[in-house]
């Protein structure tokens, strides 16, 4: 079933949680499955658009799953301090999901960190 998916469009992205709900049971990262029985968390990392990401939550949320979206505090391609992209990703959260902070930042000094270490 899965190697009839098309590729990596937002069709085939759908086709594709169709076949991981006939086998896990897809929940938030931030959420324990309820039952013993195999579980996908499934997450996104927001580093280029909240629009995109938007539009990804609605189609989610019209399977019945919940994801956790992690945004930025900083990109140079959206600005949460501008209402318009706050307004996103609160579209996002009252679709059921769950959303935190991610920092590129942090990941940068931790890889430099382990660099120097070696």
């Amino acid at each position: 079933m899965i190697d009839k998916i098309k590729g990596f469009t937002f069709v085939g992205y759908k086709e594709l949680l169709q076949c991981l709900r006939e086998v896990y049971e897809i929940i938030p990262l931030c959420r324990l499955p309820t039952e013993d029985v195999p579980y996908l968390a499934l997450r996104h990392d927001v580093d280029f658009s909240l629009p995109v990401a938007l539009r990804r939550a609605r189609l989610e949320q019209e399977l019945g799953i919940r994801s956790t979206y992690f945004v930025l505090f900083s990109t140079r391609f959206y600005n949460l301090h501008e209402q318009r992209d706050v307004q996103i990703v609160k579209r996002i959260f009252r679709l059921g999901h769950k959303w935190g902070f991610t920092s590129t930042h942090l990941n940068t000094v931790l890889m430099v960190k382990t660099r120097r270490e070696l």
